[in-house]
């Protein structure tokens, strides 16, 4: 018998087996299991695991046990029964401590099996005496403190940095949901980064060239980091590496005049004709035909989102699609010439002719949020970029409110937009400059540099910006913390007295 490695097994698919142990009951992705006369449930899980990895053609699949308490742990099943503990290590403790580690265990898995608590455990816990945590890693030194930033900064923000790290001059950087900043190094290793400390809580090897190229996404019920190049889609399992280690992309293979949409909860892969590729819970691209006369939107919640010319479309694995009815503008005809999608939240509409008409329309229910005449629609390849928080969106020369109070206005163009809060940053032929969505005629707003080299930041958040600047044969990533108020200075100073009092009494 061959011995399978983890290093051997795919990312995905993910198997998710729920473990009550309280009743003794377990299902897998869903479905309950139920154990033959004479057969523990726990046997039965593994069992029942090893015969659908079998049906996917696999040797062997990654798992994770979750139970109802939250706790989760993660092994592989090979399609001969045995099992292969892959939960990440437990964060470091003190030297000389007894520390408890998360030990996946089925009956028959080549981990000793323990009993716990008077019965057979699916998960239990193995306690150890060590003398020193050998998972211990060294201590983080938060790189580039207190260097000047040779960039000018918009007001609010201020040097000298926070922290600066070398990256890749090509790749570029970007900013994941949770505020994590993703870089590349030369090497094309990802690391996405504690944005205070710049600490690497992840990385990833195969970097794209351009990390505006990744999209975050689901695969298989699981968070991922995504792309598409030369017929593959790239997955990245974001999950807890060791210290330095690198999670590989599983690829998976997609028709190369295939297009990719990404807007939804998982990526959508439309081959044209009213066909599309909707990933199914198990990770298998599936194919769907969408309403004739449609354009495809996205995937959401396993359903292919479409749009005609007075619906929207959701077609589900099955074929079947429900339909949501939306109202165009009494001054069009026909289907929108194109559109620009707000996440899963909204679907900006265009219509060309004597007098361009844009119409922002809610998703889910198909309701106007607002629509207008305009002077200029945007170009038909500009790319949206949008901020959920506040509920803004610019495309091209169009800044799009879609809250209660929306509007629509035009504004300056741009070049490499972020959009924070009201404000969007970019850079202009004259240099870097902000345009302030909450007043748009008043136009793009320059502020101060040091060369005509000085480019706007590449990210913007409540508490920093980040900029790029060269030195020597070196491109530097700066985080300029936002500048604080007096008020807020002595919120902190206070804090940081009164603690020091606590501390003294104590």
């Amino acid at each position: 018998m061959v011995q399978i490695t983890p290093d051997e097994v795919p990312a995905f698919p993910q198997y998710v087996i729920h473990y009550d142990e309280e009743t003794q009951a377990a299902r897998l992705d869903g479905v309950p299991i139920e154990p033959a006369a004479g057969v523990s449930i726990i046997e039965a899980a593994k069992l029942a695991a090893a015969r659908k990895a079998e049906t996917h053609g696999l040797d062997a699949v990654r798992v994770t046990i979750r139970t109802d308490a939250g706790e989760e742990w993660k092994m592989i099943v090979t399609v001969q029964g045995e099992t292969i503990d892959t939960t990440p290590p437990p964060e470091s403790q003190h030297a000389n401590k007894t520390r408890r580690r998360a030990i996946t265990v089925l009956i028959g898995a080549t981990v000793t099996v323990l009993a716990m608590g008077g019965a057979t455990a699916l998960v239990m816990y193995l306690s150890t005496d060590t003398d020193q945590d050998q998972n211990t890693a060294p201590q983080w030194e938060i790189p580039g403190v207190n260097e000047q930033v040779p960039v000018g900064l918009p007001d609010g923000f201020t040097g000298p940095s926070d922290w600066s790290v070398d990256i890749n001059d090509e790749t570029a950087v970007t900013a994941l949901d949770d505020g994590r900043i993703l870089t590349a190094n030369s090497d094309g290793i990802l690391s996405a980064r504690d944005p205070e400390t710049a600490e690497p809580t992840w990385a990833g090897s195969g970097a794209p060239g351009d990390l505006s190229e990744i999209h975050e996404s689901t695969w298989a019920g699981a968070p991922v980091l995504a792309s598409y190049s030369r017929g593959n889609l790239n997955l990245w399992p974001v999950e807890e590496v060791s210290p330095g280690d690198a999670v590989a992309p599983e690829q998976v293979p997609v028709d190369n005049t295939a297009d990719l949409l990404w807007e939804g909860d998982a990526p959508l892969v439309s081959l044209g004709d009213f066909i599309v590729l909707v990933p199914d819970d198990e990770g298998t691209l599936t194919e769907v035909t969408i309403p004739a006369g449609s354009e495809p939107v996205s995937a959401v919640d396993g359903e292919a989102v479409s749009i005609g010319a007075d619906a929207i479309y959701r077609t589900g694995l099955d074929g079947e699609s429900t339909t949501t009815e939306f109202t165009p503008p009494q001054s069009v005809d026909g289907p929108p010439e194109t559109f620009w999608t707000i996440g899963t939240e909204a679907l900006v509409l265009a219509w060309s002719g004597d007098q361009p008409v844009i119409a922002v329309l809610d998703q889910d229910t198909g309701e106007t949020i607002i629509k207008d005449q305009i002077e200029r629609l945007p170009n038909e390849s500009a790319e949206i970029t949008y901020n959920t928080d506040s509920q803004r969106a610019v495309i091209g020369t169009l800044a799009i409110r879609y809250d209660d109070d929306p509007s629509l206005n035009e504004i300056p163009a741009l070049e490499d937009p972020v959009l924070t809060g009201n404000t969007l940053y970019g850079n202009t032929t004259d240099g870097p400059a902000l345009v302030d969505l909450g007043q748009p005629d008043d136009g793009a707003q320059p502020y101060a540099t040091f060369t005509d080299a000085d480019t706007a930041p590449l990210i913007v958040a409540e508490d920093a910006a980040y900029v790029v600047a060269p030195r020597l044969d070196q491109t530097i990533l700066y985080r300029a913390a936002a500048e604080t108020s007096d008020e807020e200075s002595m919120d902190e100073t206070d804090t940081e007295e009164t603690t020091q009092d606590e501390q003294d009494d104590s």
